[in-house]
């Protein structure tokens, strides 16, 4: 099917050329902004919009926001609620040190339209920290950046919760994305990204879509699908798609139809997560993915195939040190086929205890027993309201339901 491929990644491509651009950001260190939360009443205020560094500093003034844009002092823009149908915060073609903090964005009659919350375009040493945004077609957009850093933040009831594109190391961490329509967190055509310590439910596409990007790296994150209805549940957790050199380290999927699905992806490294409940595939490899480890993971009861790899050259366990990832339907003797035409086997099945999920899973070479725990989902309050995708979000899921239409059951 690499004509359905070609197809989807063409979409995808013209897509994100259209709404990103080509040109990339350089690679300098970063260096870190001190930001200091105020977690005050916010207060209306009107839309703001910034171009280049004068344009910020004249703003500073006139507002009289704190800080000089240097490293140690950024200019914070705080305890602000804009409501707009356009763009609520948009800064383009700014290198000064900057924080956007404890800032809600939405729109007036809460129907979001072809708008952004916060939108960073062509900018450098940002912080978004302690705000919301909802009711957006994209709550947070990052553009054409580097060194840009969202934490702490909630961004629900929009098609995407945060658009990464064309970026260089930005930063997403210990954020709320929930009942946001298309994808949770997307990156796209970027390098060094890291996505740690967030949770994500109740997207009915993607948790976190990796497109085109490089060095990818996403920890400690949980993805779940539970709060939706049984014909709702399209969720991939995670989809990677031409991504290079992705790691997925403790990462907790639950209650997904498949909860890792790879494309076209070479040089993946996925370790100590948990794919709990898959609806239809744990995890899937799809052919042209290679050179990927998938080790010291658990895969606990499914409805469907908990594994499928019909890749080259990819790796079920770790030899050197003889483990392999726990199967909740292994069957205790030998070793543990993965389904799919590439024929692959963890040669150390169960050597690795899980407790996570529903159960304290001890595996053993020869036995298994479980004993109860606490419910994954415990504590994950929904929010409110599903709403339909926009037009953009559309051009992105017809790419992807023709990709994903290439699967062999």
């Amino acid at each position: 099917m690499r004509w359905r491929n070609a197809i989807a990644f063409g979409i995808i491509l013209i897509l994100v050329c259209t709404l990103a651009g080509v040109s990339g950001p350089d690679s300098e260190d970063s260096q870190a902004v001190n930001v200091q939360t105020s977690l005050a009443e916010r207060v209306d205020h009107e839309p703001i919009s910034i171009d280049g560094n004068a344009d910020m500093l004249a703003q500073k003034s006139a507002n009289s926001w704190t800080g000089t844009g240097e490293s140690d002092s950024p200019i914070t823009i705080a305890d602000y609620r804009i409501e707009s149908y356009d763009g609520c915060i948009t800064i383009h073609n700014v290198d000064l040190y900057f924080v956007i903090d404890n800032c809600e964005t939405a729109d007036i009659d809460r129907e979001y339209y072809a708008s952004t919350g916060i939108k960073l375009d062509n900018c450098s040493n940002g912080v978004i920290s302690n705000s919301l945004a909802h009711m957006k077609e994209t709550g947070i957009f990052i553009k054409n950046s580097k060194h840009i850093t969202l934490s702490g933040s909630t961004v629900h009831d929009c098609a995407a919760g945060v658009s990464v594109e064309d970026c260089y190391q930005v930063t997403i961490h210990d954020n709320n994305f929930g009942w946001n329509d298309f994808v949770g967190v997307n990156i796209t055509g970027t390098n060094q990204c890291t996505v740690y310590a967030n949770t994500i439910y109740s997207v009915p596409y993607f948790g976190i879509m990796c497109i085109v990007d490089t060095n990818t790296y996403l920890s400690n994150n949980i993805i779940t699908s539970t709060n939706l209805e049984d014909e709702e549940l399209d969720h991939v957790g995670i989809l990677s798609y031409y991504s290079v050199n992705i790691a997925i380290y403790n990462v907790t999927i639950s209650d997904c139809a498949t909860g890792l699905e790879m494309q076209n992806t070479g040089g993946a490294w996925i370790w100590e997560c948990r794919f709990l409940r898959s609806v239809e595939y744990g995890v899937y490899l799809h052919p042209d993915t290679y050179n990927v480890t998938i080790v010291e993971s658990c895969f606990l009861p499914s409805e469907g195939i908990t594994a499928f790899d019909a890749g080259e050259a990819n790796s079920w366990d770790n030899p050197y040190d003889e483990i392999g990832n726990y199967w909740g339907d292994y069957n205790g003797t030998g070793y543990y086929y993965i389904s799919g035409p590439a024929e692959s086997i963890d040669h150390f099945p169960n050597r690795i205890t899980c407790d996570y999920g529903d159960g304290n899973y001890t595996g053993s070479p020869d036995n298994t027993t479980t004993s109860n725990t606490t419910e994954l989902g415990d504590g994950v309050e929904p929010l409110v309201l599903l709403i339909s995708i926009g037009s953009s979000v559309v051009i992105i899921l017809v790419a992807v339901l023709i990709l994903r239409s290439s699967k062999s059951y």
